[in-house]
């Protein structure tokens, strides 16, 4: 998990563009998540190769430290974005940010 990401839910997000209901579901569920698991959590400061083949980057926008992965095996390549591309639409239309993108602008980049 990268740092950023840790210390954004683990400080009490605004999430201003959330309805309140969800907002505090969200972030309940997170803090339940995130809760009592500092110690097992290795922090990823920088993009990183795991094994060869398989790399974690940073993909920020729908949160401040969102990450995606790049998995490549001989000349196949999978790219697994997670929720910076929430619906297909956004592929087609990266400039569309559901509520949901904590930083849109940079979600958007993302995406790009």
């Amino acid at each position: 998990m990268s740092r950023t990401e840790w210390q954004f839910w683990t400080n009490q997000p605004a999430l201003p563009r959330l309805p309140d209901d969800f907002r505090i579901l969200l972030t309940g569920m997170v803090t339940s998540l995130l809760s009592n698991t500092e110690d097992r959590i290795e922090f990823i400061e920088d993009d990183l190769e795991v094994v060869p083949g398989i790399k974690i980057f940073h993909a920020p926008g729908h949160t401040p430290g969102h990450m995606a992965v790049h998995i490549a095996s001989e000349k196949r390549h999978f790219l697994y974005l997670s929720d910076a591309v929430i619906h297909k639409i956004h592929i087609r239309k990266p400039h569309w940010s559901p509520l949901v993108d904590i930083q849109p602008e940079r979600a958007i980049q993302t995406r790009q």
